[in-house]
């Protein structure tokens, strides 16, 4: 079996390697939206430093108020959670009072 000294190399270091380090990915800021909500603390030269910053990551970039961030996060984010949970207790009720419903839910917890 032939292996590059290059392709032995990489194995040794990916063994070696911690799993956060695997994980890491050197594009991973890059094209990523960047979303600034000034204040009035907010000096008028700081956001064109940070677009200054991270224009090498062809980053993206929104400005807007911090409440209009709270509630996008609150609907793109945290309203999911809620929804998901409340799914996964009226599942569970629905599964006290249905035999097929319990061998589903046995069958995912194993999974």
């Amino acid at each position: 079996m032939l292996i590059s000294l290059f392709a032995l190399l990489e194995l040794i270091l990916w063994q070696g390697a911690t799993r956060r380090e695997r994980l890491a990915d050197v594009n991973l800021f890059e094209n990523a939206y960047y979303i600034f909500t000034p204040s009035s603390l907010t000096t008028p030269d700081t956001l064109e430093e940070m677009k200054d910053l991270l224009s090498g990551l062809h980053a993206r970039f929104i400005e807007i108020n911090a409440e209009e961030h709270d509630r996008v996060t609150s609907q793109i984010s945290h309203f999911p959670h809620i929804l998901a949970s409340g799914l996964m207790e009226q599942t569970a009720s629905y599964a006290e009072e249905h035999e097929m419903a319990r061998r589903c839910e046995q069958v995912v917890s194993v999974i």
